[in-house]
């Protein structure tokens, strides 16, 4: 009896390692296998909301993501720079506060780009697709209320640090349209209108 049972240990202990191993191979294969991100439903929410600002027509990206046929073959150079952490350009540091404008990723969305990336970017239902963002030509913010215009050109460097400048405009100037009094701003963009 003694053997029996002894041989019957050894006998699992020798099958345990073979289905331990299936088994470990087949959640590998589950958690690796292939990807459920589309651009759609997962990669579209974040273009828009941390790309398309300068990824559209007429502003500083070199070409626009608004679309799945705009964005397919980008894919990999995305993931690449979202994994580099170049893009999108954000260089404040963050030890210094946080900022409402930061377009920096999360973790989740580098991953669900660098998935999509890997995943052959695939594009998905189109009726999942979020509604577009609605742009105001020639403004990376709303429609502005008032437009000033600077009494005289400042130089930016090319390279370097700009000290801290304070700049005063009067409410009754030419250059001021639409500034009858004090007035606090809510957001400011810089730019030249001709």
């Amino acid at each position: 009896m003694k053997v029996a049972v002894l041989l019957g240990v050894l006998r699992i202990m020798r099958i345990e390692p073979v289905v331990g191993g299936m088994l470990c191979a087949f959640v590998t294969f589950a958690a690796t296998g292939p990807s459920s991100v589309r651009f759609t439903k997962d990669v579209a929410p974040v273009l828009e909301k941390n790309c398309q600002g300068c990824h559209r027509p007429g502003e500083a990206a070199p070409f626009p993501l608004l679309t799945y046929e705009q964005a397919r073959p980008w894919a990999k150079a995305m993931k690449e720079a979202v994994l580099l952490k170049k893009m999108p350009p954000w260089f404040a540091d963050p030890h210094y506060g946080k900022f409402s404008n930061d377009r920096s990723l999360s973790q989740k969305e580098v991953d669900t780009l660098a998935a999509w990336a890997d995943a052959g970017a695939p594009q998905g239902d189109p009726k999942d697709m979020p509604p577009p963002l609605d742009f105001v030509e020639g403004w990376a913010i709303p429609k502005p209320d008032v437009i000033i215009e600077f009494p005289r050109a400042f130089q930016i460097p090319a390279t370097g640090t700009i000290e801290y400048q304070k700049w005063w405009c009067r409410p009754d100037s030419p250059r001021t349209s639409g500034c009858s009094s004090p007035k606090r701003a809510r957001t400011i963009a810089r730019g030249c209108i001709t």
